[in-house]
């Protein structure tokens, strides 16, 4: 097993999210695009759906409202 791994896993939960923060912080810094293939597949899928009639666009305040009454209130 790699080193970096090894060290990965014996972190902490919170060391793990501070890793994973640096890590998009700099991937998010550089100039280099990237993307695997199966998101542009998954996004020529769904732009062909709603072309379709099979799939159709949301408003996202609608969909925030409908998510929140469904909301389950624990105590």
């Amino acid at each position: 097993m790699p080193a970096v791994m090894e060290a990965v896993q014996n972190m902490s939960t919170e060391e793990k999210f501070l890793v994973i923060d640096m890590l998009w912080r700099d991937i998010a810094a550089s100039n280099e695009e990237y993307a695997p293939q199966w998101h542009f597949d998954v996004l020529r899928e769904r732009e062909q759906s709603l072309a379709d009639g099979i799939a159709k666009l949301l408003d996202w305040g609608d969909v925030k409202a409908e998510l929140q009454s469904r909301r389950v209130v624990s105590v």
